[in-house]
């Protein structure tokens, strides 16, 4: 298990998801600072080789994305879901676009319910992100944070599933041939 024992990470470890890269799992999740603020982080398999992967060593790079994106609040930016599209790694986040106050779960009529995407640059070793673009955005969900968004191929279509305020959602559609965006179908 991951621990609370960094100054980035001192008020909080939380949700996020894993990847593998170059054999190594790699677990990706949310941090809380002691300013309130979240960060993504990364650690990685101490051992591998041990089936139940009982250790972690979180990385140096740590907070490896310090901050959301443009029209980002610091305070919903969180719950990094790890997913593969054309050999890179990237990831989903949740966040909170527009204007105004964090409005949480309750929501904020100026921000909208997000989910952004990031990609992994080549040998960082998950250290070195790029800012991909708005993945999804919607005010239609009632809620300011998409928590929780989990992005994956199913079939012949892109599965995005988050929780808006206390249960599940998903939609399907198309991702990729050059854009960055999901299209809800």
């Amino acid at each position: 298990a991951l621990l609370p024992d960094k100054t980035y990470d001192e008020h909080g470890v939380w949700d996020g998801s894993m990847a593998v890269l170059e054999g190594v799992p790699h677990i990706l999740y949310s941090c809380l600072d002691s300013g309130g603020y979240n960060r993504i982080c990364v650690a990685r398999a101490a051992d591998p080789k041990d089936k139940y992967l009982r250790d972690w060593v979180k990385l140096d790079a740590n907070p490896v994305i310090k901050t959301p994106p443009p029209g980002g609040n610091q305070f919903d930016f969180r719950d990094p879901a790890a997913f593969e599209f054309n050999s890179t790694i990237m990831i989903a986040v949740a966040s909170s676009i527009g204007t105004g106050p964090s409005g949480g779960s309750g929501g904020n009529p100026d921000r909208n319910g997000s989910v952004v995407s990031y990609a992994a640059q080549t040998g960082s070793n998950l250290t070195d992100w790029r800012y991909s673009g708005l993945l999804f955005t919607s005010k239609q969900f009632g809620s300011a944070v998409l928590e929780c968004p989990e992005f994956f191929v199913l079939g012949n279509h892109w599965v995005l599933r988050f929780q808006p305020t206390c249960h599940d959602m998903y939609l399907q559609g198309s991702f990729g041939a050059g854009e960055a965006q999901f299209r809800p179908i």
